[in-house]
């Protein structure tokens, strides 16, 4: 039997059109795969359009005169000839009388023919992304943020590769993921390392389409971060489903840390994003108590008393080498939010049974609004749990003593587990 030549590719414009039938030999020129027929041409668009001549078969008619039939119908002659000749001849046209070809066509644009543009090819994520760590004069700390929220955040969620990807339709999508996992205050910066991406391309490389560039930040006007309506639109998670994700935490392959995790969120009322940041020198095991400042305008401080619970479940971590922060992967690194949200849907809620519109930020929600329903709980201690500013509190007084946040994290505990229970081994209220 003889050999079969591997089937030939067709021929990918510069802007990504698909040419069936065409090919580009090694040394320029174009062949018809069909006929085997060989031309020269530089230009690719004269090129393109003398290989669909070449290659047209059907017979067109072009009208050539109009003349009265004996019935006094108006009648028209016609020339017939290879559609190639009739494209030939609308070019011409075109080129030469584009105003006459748009008033005898009806299609006004055409007349702005010679003032049209190509497209040019949609920009690359990655590229946006090298030019900014080329051209950005922001210290090393805040530019290893700004390219760790571009690649691990907005790449990855959106699941784009090209500007033309991001569609507002995706972007939509895409804020309602991160207002889902991220407090507010962090769902605004996150908006702003993106823009800054964007700006830094346009502003300081003079080969970026800035077209391209400004028609996304007008889509990108639907990532705003979250309204007070929906900042103030708890979910909190139910205690049956926070007993789910417990029990379930046991069946995972590391379930120490999933308790430690699910505990100390409940706890101190916290975000995964803050969970995943959490340190040691926040932390007071002997004492029970955790004290922190808060990411946000202000840098509002905030402090929890720990359940015995929670600092069995932190004492059975082990520590990483020298790594300040409490939930490391077996990497050495501190957990990305992003991908530990995605584990905690696809593993633990899944394990758990429970709903897809649980997410983690309910169990935050779950604590703040305990705390803020319990009667003997002063709204300004409930204010310091959730990392919010109390007035009347000074900083000096929480650090001092930070026990006086006790009967906010003891209602958390009432609401969940019971006044007086302690959480069995298995994760079930005993």
């Amino acid at each position: 039997m003889a050999k079969r030549g591997r089937k030939p590719k067709p021929y990918v414009t510069s802007d990504g059109e698909i040419i069936a039938g065409l090919a580009r030999e090694v040394d320029g020129r174009w062949r018809i795969v069909a006929t085997g027929q060989r031309f020269t041409l530089p230009d690719e668009n004269k090129a393109i359009a003398k290989f669909r001549q070449m290659t047209a078969a059907e017979k067109v008619g072009v009208p050539i005169r109009e003349f009265k039939g004996a019935t006094g119908t108006t009648m028209v002659e016609y020339a017939f000839a290879d559609e190639s000749v009739a494209w030939q001849w609308f070019a011409e046209q075109l080129a030469a009388r584009p105003d006459y070809v748009a008033r005898m066509t009806g299609m006004k644009q055409l007349a702005n023919i010679d003032r049209l543009a190509l497209p040019r090819p949609s920009i690359r994520l990655c590229a946006l992304l090298a030019i900014y760590k080329r051209n950005c004069e922001a210290t090393q700390k805040t530019k290893n943020e700004v390219i760790a929220t571009w690649e691990k955040w907005f790449i990855k969620e959106t699941g784009a590769s090209t500007v033309a990807d991001l569609s507002q339709e995706k972007l939509r999508a895409f804020r309602k993921t991160v207002v889902a996992k991220l407090s507010p205050a962090t769902v605004s910066l996150y908006f702003g390392r993106i823009r800054t991406v964007l700006n830094t391309s346009w502003k300081t490389d003079d080969s970026i389409d800035v077209e391209q560039i400004e028609a996304l930040k007008t889509r990108m006007k639907v990532l705003f971060p979250p309204s007070n309506e929906e900042q103030n639109d708890p979910h909190p998670i139910s205690r049956e489903d926070f007993q789910s994700l417990l029990t379930a935490a046991k069946e995972t392959k590391t379930p120490e840390l999933w308790r430690a995790m699910l505990l100390m969120s409940l706890n101190a009322a916290l975000y995964l994003e803050d969970v995943c940041g959490l340190r040691w020198d926040e932390l007071d095991l002997e004492n029970g108590t955790y004290l922190s400042r808060r990411k946000k305008r202000g840098r509002c401080i905030r402090a929890a008393v720990l359940w015995s619970e929670t600092i069995e479940a932190l004492n059975a971590i082990p520590r990483r080498g020298t790594s300040p922060y409490v939930f490391v992967s077996k990497h050495g690194t501190r957990f990305n939010s992003n991908s530990r949200g995605n584990e905690f849907a696809d593993i633990l809620r899944a394990k758990a049974g429970l709903s897809k519109d649980v997410t983690w930020s309910h169990l935050r929600d779950g604590a703040y609004t305990a705390a803020c329903e319990a009667q003997q709980v002063e709204e300004k201690y409930a204010r310091l749990l959730a990392g919010h500013r109390s007035p009347g509190l000074q900083d000096r007084y929480v650090k001092r003593s930070p026990q006086a946040v006790k009967p906010a994290t003891d209602a958390v505990y009432a609401a969940y587990f019971g006044a007086q229970l302690r959480i069995a081994g298995d994760g079930k209220a005993a």
